[in-house]
């Protein structure tokens, strides 16, 4: 492998993280604005059990999507950088850990989108003083 390609593997490297690091970004702000009132308000802003669930179970699921999206993206990049790379030659400690890292990933997401059925579950709407 020469000195050209060793670079072009480098700011392939750098430039998947860097793209990943702009997506994390301005993830949780588009969170923030949906999950959040507007600013305009000039009302004291009250909280219900329910709302505070929803917030609750959204940073639940933004906590695992964070401890399980550098799983994902180091076996991409390992996969892009490597020709000879396999799943299927990795060691079945890791293709579990894959399948898992997988899950709740998928559990992280479906805990953002969906934290209104776990706050209806949970929190009753009547306001929190």
């Amino acid at each position: 492998m020469d000195r050209d390609d060793r670079l072009l593997q480098f700011l392939l490297y750098g430039g998947v993280h860097l793209l990943i690091a702009v997506i994390l970004w301005t993830f949780p702000m588009t969170v923030a604005r949906k999950l959040l009132p507007s600013a305009s308000t000039a009302v004291p802003v009250t909280f219900s059990a329910k709302d505070l669930a929803r917030v609750g179970c959204a940073l639940f699921g933004l906590w695992l999507l964070m401890n399980k999206f550098y799983t994902f993206s180091s076996l991409i990049c390992t996969a892009a950088l490597d020709p000879s790379f396999r799943i299927t030659a990795l060691p079945l400690e890791s293709k579990v850990d894959l399948v898992v890292s997988l899950g709740e990933l998928i559990l992280g997401v479906f805990l953002i989108v969906r934290s209104d059925l776990f706050a209806r579950i949970v929190g009753s709407d009547r306001p929190l003083t």
